[in-house]
């Protein structure tokens, strides 16, 4: 949601894309009659990601894989987290804006929030990276996107890849805590499957922003209140299925 819904609402705001567009405007695929807001809302009926991701040898090659994914059900009928239904999203705001994912969100969002350290594909020590799963595929994963999907996509996709600080976290937070766009106000109108667009509805009636990442990370955001709670965790080191953390996590969600 910090980087690929937010170019999508970016676009959106432009007047580039709308809620009502489908799939098919963009590219031809099997799920073409899917519009973006049915994307945005998990509500496509796509499965929740590509089976064996370690078969396709190219990052085209993953991505025709999406294209010819069939959805399970009918839009609507039933909520299913998708990674695919992100990594459609990146794609169709590349088509949109010209650029690759990660060019786009660095001029468009990153940059003119101050956002220096928030990248697809970051170069550096790795000991400045969280360190996550020890995998059989791939050794080690530290310092590159833990994602399957993602890795083999070359890294960068519209579901998984973007790292962070808590810095510029904090940054992208206070963007939400006070701006005017209505965009913003309008998340609230939505309530699908405790969903709005991107985003999950934590504690319902309440102007309050949840989302999580697979290996730990979450954000919320508290906007009848004006906080932001950041978590920066690893939670699949040395391997995934470390569930200790969590009831600390809900604790300090529910404060």
């Amino acid at each position: 949601m910090v980087g690929t819904a937010s170019g999508i609402f970016k676009e959106m705001a432009a007047g580039k894309i709308s809620l009502k567009d489908r799939v098919g405007d963009f590219f031809p695929a099997a799920c073409s009659a899917v519009t973006v807001k049915d994307l945005l809302l998990h509500i496509s009926g796509l499965p929740a990601d590509l089976d064996d991701v370690w078969q396709y040898q190219s990052p085209g090659e993953v991505w025709e894989a999406v294209l010819a994914t069939k959805p399970l059900y009918l839009p609507g009928q039933e909520s299913i987290y998708s990674d695919l239904n992100f990594i459609i999203l990146g794609k169709i705001s590349e088509q949109v804006s010209g650029q690759d994912l990660s060019s786009f969100l660095r001029e468009e969002i990153f940059a003119p929030l101050g956002m220096r350290e928030t990248s697809f594909l970051l170069k550096g020590k790795r000991d400045n990276f969280v360190k996550t799963e020890i995998t059989k595929e791939r050794g080690h994963v530290w310092g590159n996107v833990h994602d399957e999907t993602a890795w083999q996509m070359g890294g960068l996709a519209g579901h998984a890849g973007l790292f962070s600080t808590l810095d510029d976290l904090a940054r992208f937070s206070s963007f939400y805590l006070t701006t005017a766009s209505p965009l913003v106000a309008g998340l609230f109108d939505y309530d699908c499957f405790e969903r709005t667009l991107a985003w999950i509805r934590w504690q319902n009636g309440r102007r309050f922003l949840w989302h999580s990442g697979f290996t730990g990370p979450g954000l919320g955001l508290d906007l009848e209140n004006g906080r932001a709670l950041v978590i920066l965790a690893s939670s699949v080191y040395p391997n995934r299925g470390n569930e200790a953390w969590l009831p600390g996590r809900k604790t300090r969600i529910d404060c």
